[in-house]
């Protein structure tokens, strides 16, 4: 019995030491005061550009005090767009890392803390991690005084998503989307994963998305090479090169760009 015992305790010591916080927004802390907005200003939400498709987070270069919000709405709050006369409108937050070693591939976890989520009318929060979507209704909240920063009655919550076989070198993308529901209160999210796990060095002018061969030709000498690149700031100057030569250059402004440049076929 004590050799079962004893080797449980090791096993369990292993595990324990293997595993890592890849990378964390915001502490499990129930309080919101290192997110942006925090703790009361969510009728801010559009106002400051929040929830847009074309907003992103991304790891290692953005400000949660500045570009993270502490609420996501949900497709019945009026304050943030929805229902005043435009219809439905539903909010995103999306978050991009890149990744320089994932080990095997196994033994990632995204956890999602939330503090609370409005008292009658609880959302359902679809999270879409590189393409694999996750749905979850949370739990009503006792009181929507956490909205404005009263964490007195509040009811967390905290999901857990195994992300086997899904995290891959280079650019990840997680996504949280509430897509039926009022509002959720977000403590902090994370990414577990083994202690083999690294993040890439990102380059502070730009960020990579993806780059990938093109399924078709722009004729009969050329193939293109798709770059999906986004600005991050001052100018910089995108060079591709193939076998030593240049095969574009693009002088890079504002935002998100998606280019070709011509291989030979």
């Amino acid at each position: 019995m004590k050799k079962t015992v004893v080797l449980f305790y090791l096993i369990s010591i292993a595990n324990l030491i293997q595993a890592q916080i890849v990378w964390n927004i915001g502490e499990k802390d129930k309080n919101t005061a290192g997110f942006a907005l925090a703790p009361d200003k969510y009728a801010d939400f559009l106002k400051n550009d929040f929830g847009w498709e074309d907003k992103y987070f991304i790891i290692g270069w953005s400000n949660p005090k500045t570009d993270f919000p502490y609420v996501l709405p949900g497709t019945s709050d009026v304050w943030a767009g929805s229902l005043n006369g435009a219809g439905i409108r539903t909010q995103e937050i999306n978050i991009l890392f890149r990744m320089k070693e994932t080990g095997s591939g196994t033994g990632y976890k995204l956890v999602v803390d939330v503090l609370d989520a409005h008292s009658k009318n609880p959302p359902l929060l679809k999270i879409t991690v590189n393409g694999h979507v996750y749905k979850t209704v949370l739990p009503k909240g006792k009181s929507d005084a956490s909205l404005t920063g009263d964490y007195s009655q509040i009811t967390p919550n905290t999901i857990e998503i195994p992300l086997d076989d899904i995290i891959k070198t280079g650019s990840n993308t997680v996504q949280l989307k509430v897509i039926e529901g009022s509002w959720l209160i977000l403590d902090d999210v994370r990414l577990e994963g083994p202690s083999s796990a690294k993040l890439e060095t990102l380059n502070p002018f730009v960020y990579l998305r993806n780059v990938k061969v093109a399924g078709y030709q722009l004729n009969e000498k050329a193939q293109p090479l798709l770059i999906d690149v986004e600005h991050l700031k001052d100018l910089p100057e995108l060079t591709v090169r193939l076998d030593g030569k240049t095969i574009l250059k693009q002088r890079l402004e504002k935002g998100r760009y998606k280019l070709e440049a011509p291989m030979p076929a």
